[in-house]
């Protein structure tokens, strides 16, 4: 509490409502660096990991924007993303044969060898949840999702 406390201006919380907002802020990024930590192990980031999913569980070749469309986060440097996972291999690129302006972005073997090594594992995420029970994780999981659907300023998450 006293670190969230920090994350104000005054030490002080104006509202419920502003000490919940600090809250869920706080927890987001506490989650995402405990989800970087996991990933980092396997040689990835999370949107690297994301990219890789998106591209595995396509039926065709994608595109850099069809990529970017499905993206959890939506980055301007996508296809630098891309080009790392070229690098390393795990994702192929080529010239698409009907329109020459896009590259054809697929998924090579050792890109999902890394799926299945991360799928592996991937229940280590629910970890720091597991403190709660699930029915609290089921209540909080409502109450995300009712905060965002009932939200005055609407949002594509």
């Amino acid at each position: 509490m006293e670190k969230m406390k920090e994350l104000t201006a005054d030490g002080k919380f104006r509202s419920t409502y502003h000490r919940t907002r600090i809250n869920i802020l706080y927890t987001a990024i506490w989650l995402n660096q405990y989800v970087r930590d996991f990933i980092h192990q396997f040689d990835l980031t999370p949107q690297q990991y994301n990219i890789l999913k998106i591209v595995a569980n396509s039926e065709k070749p994608m595109n850099v924007l069809q990529i970017r469309d499905r993206m959890f986060e939506k980055l301007s440097d996508s296809s630098r993303l891309i080009n790392r996972l070229e690098l390393k291999g795990l994702l192929s690129k080529k010239k698409c044969w009907e329109d020459k302006r896009l590259v054809e972005i697929t998924i090579t073997t050792a890109g999902l060898a890394v799926i299945e090594k991360v799928s592996e594992h991937i229940f280590q995420l629910d970890e720091p949840l597991k403190g709660l029970g699930e029915e609290d994780a089921e209540k909080i999981s409502e109450l995300l999702l009712q905060m965002r659907k009932t939200s005055s300023k609407k949002s594509e998450y």
